[in-house]
């Protein structure tokens, strides 16, 4: 059953957050508790001493001063330049629709879906941030958030190599619900036109050669902090429909966000 926008789907939102390299910023900009930043020269406190020459400071005085300042501009400037080049490059969406997962009202925007494999109890889908999080709650043995590429742009497609990816971060667990019956990860279904694809059985039941191109997580996998994962595959030439997804089908937690389509150079 699909529940794309469903809002009995989706829980009270729970502020999730993180960003990239967020440690590495931290420190940039944190100063280590009692430590104190010397501005004076050794045997010096308080206040500059006075020099001979009127209104001018210590060379000395000077020379620790800009120092002390220009490590700190220096980290700044780094920082700003790895979250540029992050927003600009790694992150591109590409030809995913709504890479937030949440429209304006905060429910699931289309044209993302969350379907379980019969009942609708046993995942809650939690958006906030940019990000989207699946928490296992009952017995159904999976739970899929997908969404399918926009037909027009598979032409352009046919024959390249593609990237999905992704950040995610989660704490997942088998030893309540058991092993899955498929793992948990990104899956790519991709279906391909045939001989006879346009005639009326075929437009009511669909194509009959479809292919997944997977990439698993361990069912008990910890995942701290959010990595980037990634999943490369070749579109046939005679792609005729292509949809991406996440998986959850063990006990735990998983978080999504950054979801990205592309094709891969070179």
């Amino acid at each position: 059953m699909n529940h794309g926008g469903s809002p009995a789907l989706l829980a009270s939102p729970t502020g999730i957050r993180g960003y990239l390299s967020g440690t590495s910023i931290r420190t940039a900009f944190s100063k280590p508790e009692n430590q104190d930043v010397q501005l004076y020269p050794a045997g010096q406190t308080g206040k500059i001493q006075p020099h001979p020459a009127p209104n001018r400071i210590p060379m000395a005085s000077m020379s620790v001063f800009f120092r002390s300042c220009a490590a700190p501009a220096l980290a700044l400037l780094a920082a700003l330049a790895l979250l540029s080049a992050c927003s600009s490059d790694r992150y591109d969406p590409g030809l995913v629709r709504a890479p937030a997962f949440a429209n304006d009202s905060g429910w699931l925007a289309r044209p993302w879906q969350f379907a379980h494999h019969a009942s609708t109890d046993s995942y809650t889908l939690t958006l906030a941030d940019g990000a989207a999080r699946i928490e296992r709650v009952g017995h159904e043995p999976w739970s899929r958030l997908s969404q399918h590429i926009d037909r027009k742009s598979l032409p352009a497609l046919a024959g390249r190599r593609m990237a999905f990816s992704m950040d995610i971060r989660a704490e997942l667990d088998d030893s309540e619900y058991g092993r899955p019956i498929e793992p948990p990860g990104l899956v790519v279904r991709i279906w391909q036109e045939t001989e006879g694809d346009h005639t009326l059985v075929s437009a009511l039941v669909g194509s009959p050669r479809s292919q997944a191109e997977r990439l698993a997580l361990a069912a008990d996998a910890r995942i701290p902090e959010w990595q980037r994962h990634a999943l490369e595959f070749e579109l046939p030439e005679t792609v005729s429909r292509l949809e991406i997804s996440v998986v959850m089908s063990t006990g735990g937690t998983l978080e999504i966000r950054n979801p990205s389509l592309r094709v891969v150079e070179g």
